[in-house]
């Protein structure tokens, strides 16, 4: 008896919440690509700008003439179909909440879809990280949206998307070419691993995505 009544409160208090939840304005519903509202970006200049909680659709092809680029954490990229090209990748993105390091165009990025990456080169450093994921277009596709993160734009986010049901990481229509990834390891623990990839060392979800003349070399220095 006493087993039954508990149960009975808890579901009262979950029907209250519910109610709750409803009469505050708040609908639960799955995210699509038609709620993201897209930042357009144009240059290097606005690449570099790019915020970790912002959603951004390429305008035009950028052509970085050879220079170099940091790996950055970004949730959504739309490239609109356009290239990215001809840029050097020589350092890695260390995720600030964990021991982890990845490499690519994104370091870190949740969402990437409609985009072609030419001529790029990773120039990686496998470091004895817990975790370690390389690839051209992005090091991982995972983006945990760092609920432990204090700040103003990471409250602004929780709030924007509060009652959505966000899809897993996925990866569309992305295109690698003449591209390659050189890596040098100092690795001495074996129970720590490294992913590598054409695309992207680690994809949870892809669809219609080429990689075209790439090229992966490694070399091993040390034990």
């Amino acid at each position: 008896m006493k087993r039954v009544i508990i149960f009975i409160i808890i579901i009262m208090i979950a029907t209250t919440c519910v109610a709750l939840f409803v009469s505050c304005g708040h609908e639960v519903k799955d995210l699509t690509k038609d709620d993201i509202d897209y930042i357009p970006v144009s240059t290097v200049e606005d690449l570099k700008a790019m915020s970790p909680y912002g959603a951004y659709r390429l305008t035009g092809d950028i052509d970085f003439n050879g220079a170099s680029w940091d790996p950055i954490r970004v949730w959504a990229f739309d490239g609109g179909g356009h290239t990215i090209k001809n840029c050097m990748i020589t350092t890695n993105y260390y995720d600030p909440y964990a021991d982890y390091q990845y490499a690519g165009f994104f370091g870190m990025i949740k969402y990437l879809t409609n985009t072609t990456f030419e001529n790029v080169k990773v120039r990686g450093v496998i470091a004895n990280k817990q975790f370690e994921s390389i690839g051209i277009a992005a090091g991982t596709l995972n983006w945990l949206g760092y609920t432990g993160e204090d700040t103003e734009e990471h409250d602004e986010f929780l709030e924007k998307w509060q009652g959505y049901i966000m899809p897993n990481p996925y990866i569309k229509n992305v295109v690698v070419k003449n591209s390659s990834i050189t890596l040098t390891s100092n690795h001495t623990n074996s129970d720590y691993p490294t992913y590598i990839g054409g695309i992207a060392g680690i994809v949870y979800d892809a669809e219609n995505c080429i990689a075209e003349n790439c090229e992966i070399s490694y070399k091993k220095t040390g034990n």
